[in-house]
C-alpha cells in the first residue's frame, strides 16, 4: 500500500483513520453535521484505498420513523434502502454527488436528513491491519515533516515541533490529572491547546495526540466533533498510560544537601519568553523557550552549584535524544560547549557565571 510521503493529507482523512479503529467498523456521519459531506467523501476515498469490504449504510429505527413520516415520495428509492440499511457504495456516491435542485426543497432536505443521520458499517476484522498500517505510515511522515495536514485553522510557518509539544505535555499533564482526579481527560481543540504548548492560531492538536499515542504515552478512547458558528473542533478523550501517570505525579523528596540558589533569584518559565529575576526584577530575558540555549540553562539551573556533564545537558528535556546519537561525542560536546559559551557571554554583566571545565557549573555571586 503506497502512501505519499510529501505534501498534504486531508485533516478529516487523518481523523477518520483513527476513528475507524475506535468503533470497529462503524462510521456515524452525525458526529459532525457541518462536515458530513466531507466525512463521506473521505470515507469513500478510504473505501477504495483500503479496499474495505461489505460496506453498507442505513439509519436507526427512530430516524427511519422520522423519514417515513416527513417524506411521502422518493423517486430514487433512497428511503427504503436506508431504512433497510442496504445502501451500497454506489448509493453513497449518488448521495454525495446528488445535485441541488433549487425548485425542489423537499429533495434537498431529504438528502441532508439522510446524510446527517447515516451510519456506515464495513468488515472491520478484514480491514483493521490495513487501517493501522496506513495511519502509522501517515504519522511517520508527519513526524519526519514530509507530510502536513491540510489545515482548517490558520497555521504560522514556524509551527511547533512535535518534540516541543511532547515535552510540554509531559510537564503540563500533572495539573490536568489533578483537576480531573482521573487518568481519563476530555480535550477540546483550541481550548486545550495549551496542554501541548499551542496557541489557537497555530495548532497541530490532532496530529500531536496521535503521535503521543503512537509512543505509548496516551491512549485515545473516544473522538468527536464540537461545532461552533464558524468551526468544527475536534474533541478527543485520552487515558494517560500508567507509566507516564506515575511519572507525572509529584513525588515527595528528602532534604538535599546540594547547593541552594541565593535568596531572591528566580527563573520565570513563561510560555513565550522565560526570564531570570532578582527579587522580582527582570534581569535577563530569553528570546524563546524552545532553543538549546534555554534548555541547557534550565538544566544547569536545576542542578545549581553542581557540575553537570555533557551527556546530562544534551539529553535534558530533549524529546528523546540520546547522547551522542549518530554523531561523534567530540562534535556534540563542541556544540553544547559553544552554545553555553555564547550564553555565558550574554550573562557577563550579571553576577551569573557558567564555569566550563570538563562539564558545566552554574553559580551566582
Amino acid at each position: 500500500m503506497k502512501i505519499k510521503t510529501s505534501g498534504l493529507i486531508n485533516y478529516w482523512k487523518l481523523f477518520l483513520l483513527r476513528y475507524l479503529l475506535l468503533d470497529h467498523g462503524v462510521v456515524d456521519l452525525g458526529i459532525c453535521l457541518k462536515e458530513t459531506t466531507e466525512l463521506l467523501k473521505q470515507f469513500l476515498g478510504l473505501t477504495q484505498e483500503l479496499r474495505l469490504k461489505n460496506v453498507s449504510a442505513g439509519v436507526t429505527d427512530q430516524t427511519a420513523e422520522y423519514l417515513l413520516d416527513r417524506y411521502k415520495s422518493d423517486e430514487q428509492g433512497f428511503i427504503n434502502r436506508v431504512i433497510d440499511r442496504k445502501l451500497t457504495v454506489k448509493d453513497l456516491y449518488s448521495l454525495l454527488n446528488h445535485p441541488s435542485i433549487p425548485n425542489d426543497d423537499t429533495n434537498a432536505h431529504l438528502i441532508t436528513d439522510i446524510l446527517s443521520n447515516l451510519i456506515i458499517t464495513f468488515d472491520f476484522q478484514q480491514s483493521e491491519k490495513k487501517i493501522k498500517d496506513t495511519l502509522d505510515t501517515c504519522l511517520k511522515s508527519i513526524l519526519q515533516t514530509k507530510l502536513k495536514t491540510h489545515k482548517r485553522m490558520p497555521l504560522a510557518s514556524n509551527f511547533y515541533s512535535y518534540y516541543y509539544q511532547k515535552n510540554h505535555f509531559i510537564k503540563s499533564i500533572p495539573r490536568y490529572l489533578e483537576e480531573c482526579a482521573s487518568d481519563v481527560i476530555n480535550l477540546l481543540e483550541g481550548r486545550d491547546g495549551k496542554l501541548l504548548g499551542e496557541e489557537n492560531s497555530r495548532t497541530t492538536f490532532l496530529e500531536t495526540l496521535l503521535l503521543l499515542e503512537r509512543e505509548g504515552i496516551v491512549t485515545i478512547t473516544r473522538m468527536g466533533v464540537a461545532e461552533s458558528e464558524s468551526l468544527s473542533l475536534t474533541m478527543i478523550t485520552i487515558k494517560v498510560n500508567d507509566f507516564f501517570k506515575r511519572s507525572a505525579i509529584p513525588q515527595k523528596t528528602t532534604p538535599s544537601l546540594a547547593p541552594q540558589l541565593p535568596k531572591g533569584w528566580g527563573l520565570v518559565i513563561d510560555e513565550r519568553q522565560p526570564k531570570i529575576t532578582n527579587f522580582s526584577q527582570v534581569v535577563f530575558t530569553f528570546p524563546n523557550n524552545w532553543s538549546n540555549k534555554y534548555r541547557y540553562f534550565v538544566c544547569l539551573w536545576k542542578n545549581y552549584g553542581q557540575k553537570v556533564d555533557y551527556k546530562t545537558v544534551y539529553e535534558f528535556e530533549s524529546g528523546g535524544q540520546t547522547y551522542p546519537g549518530r554523531e561523534k561525542p567530540w562534535l556534540v560536546n563542541r556544540r553544547v560547549r559553544d552554545t553555553l559559551t555564547k550564553l555565558k557571554g550574554k550573562l557577563a554583566k550579571l553576577p551569573i557565571n557558567i564555569e566550563i571545565s570538563k562539564g558545566f557549573t552554574l553559580t551566582i555571586e
